[in-house]
C-alpha cells in the first residue's frame, strides 16, 4: 500500500536493484579472479592448503568433492556391508508443511509438541522486478 511515501519507496527500489546487480556482478568477477589465482597456489584434491605470500598474506584454498546418495541404488546395495560401517546417517528435521497443517487442523496435538519446537522470525527475502512503463 503506497501513501505519501511513493517517491522514497521508488528511490529505495531503484537503489536496491542497483545494489543487487552490483552484488551479482561482483560475485561473477570474484569467481573469475579465484579461477586465475588457483593456478598460482598450492592445492590438493580434497582438503585445505594455505599458501603464504612474501608479504605474509595467507591464502587458504579448500577443494573437495560433492557427494550424494542415490537412494534407490542404496536400497539395493546396503546389505552388502554390515550396518555398523554403513556411511549413511538419518537426519531428523521438521516437516514444515506438516507442522503448519498440524497447528491449523489439530491445535491440541501441536500444543503437545510445541515445547520441542523453537520458532524465530526469518530474515525477510526480497524479490524485485521492474517493468518499464510509460511515465516511470
Amino acid at each position: 500500500m503506497l501513501g505519501n511515501n511513493e517517491p522514497p519507496i521508488y528511490d529505495l527500489v531503484d537503489r536496491w536493484l542497483d545494489l543487487k546487480k552490483a552484488e551479482d556482478d561482483a560475485k561473477v568477477e570474484r569467481i573469475k579472479i579465484e579461477e586465475e589465482m588457483i593456478n598460482f597456489l598450492e592445492t590438493k584434491p580434497e582438503g585445505s592448503v594455505t599458501t603464504t605470500l612474501e608479504d605474509n598474506t595467507k591464502i587458504t584454498v579448500k577443494c573437495g568433492f560433492n557427494r550424494k546418495l542415490d537412494l534407490e541404488a542404496w536400497e539395493q546395495v546396503k546389505q552388502k556391508i554390515v550396518p555398523d560401517v554403513r556411511p549413511v546417517k538419518t537426519k531428523i528435521e521438521l516437516d514444515i508443511p506438516a507442522l503448519k497443517t498440524l497447528q491449523k487442523e489439530v491445535p491440541l496435538a501441536y500444543k503437545a509438541i510445541s515445547e520441542a519446537i523453537t520458532v524465530t522470525p526469518s530474515k525477510p527475502n526480497f524479490t524485485i522486478t521492474k517493468e518499464e512503463t510509460n511515465g516511470f
